[in-house]
């Protein structure tokens, strides 16, 4: 994938992505049900907030000096469903 690659070619500069599942927001409308369908195949039983990505993003910046190549899902448990 992308992240790998680059953190490969990049190195020894850290490369690392995120990918949010359903994160609510003020800038972001979904239809109908969509929002319950998702929060009910999440294994937390709850919609991201954009802290709880933040908060990756700042983990990953301020805290690990050793990771690179990742890419953190922040899905509330979501992609254990399929």
């Amino acid at each position: 994938n992308m992240t790998k690659s680059l953190a490969r070619a990049l190195g020894p500069i850290k490369v690392n992505s995120v990918s949010p599942g359903l994160t609510l927001t003020d800038f972001v409308k979904f239809p109908g049900n969509y929002i319950n369908d998702v929060i009910n195949e999440t294994p937390l039983n709850k919609a991201g907030l954009p802290k709880d990505v933040a908060d990756v993003v700042f983990s990953i910046t301020e805290h690990m000096e050793h990771i690179t190549g990742q890419d953190f899902i922040v899905d509330g448990g979501k992609i254990l469903n399929g």
